[in-house]
């Protein structure tokens, strides 16, 4: 395969990632499923949608594009460990940005409750 078809795929593959799959999937399974899991009710998961969904498409572009075009020109028998690779550091940032959001939503509800 020659470079420009390469280079012609790699972009393709990315730009389905990031405007086709990246928004369904974050606001029909990972933003609901942590208001979910975190206890809200289905009305909550919808506003979290609503607010987080840019936010997070964003955080993906900046980790994911760069890890991409990296993955996707990896030889394919080293693929695998690559995306494994910023997979992890992409769940630690979504695990940081969980926790300073219900950080937050905590403090706010004990600074209610004190009032």
């Amino acid at each position: 395969m020659d470079v420009e078809a390469g280079f012609k795929k790699t972009a393709l593959s990315m730009t389905l990632d990031q405007f086709l799959w990246s928004p369904i999937f974050f606001a029909t399974y990972l933003i609901p499923m942590n208001a979910a899991l975190n206890g809200k009710a289905p009305s909550e998961a919808l506003q979290d949608v609503k607010s987080e969904l840019i936010p997070t498409l964003i955080a993906s572009a900046k980790v994911w594009t760069p890890a991409n075009a990296i993955i996707y020109n990896v030889p394919l028998t080293w693929r695998v460990l690559a995306a494994n690779g910023f997979d992890l550091v992409w769940a630690i940032y979504l695990s940081i940005f969980v926790t300073d959001d219900d950080q937050a939503n905590q403090e706010s509800s004990t600074a209610e409750a004190i009032e």
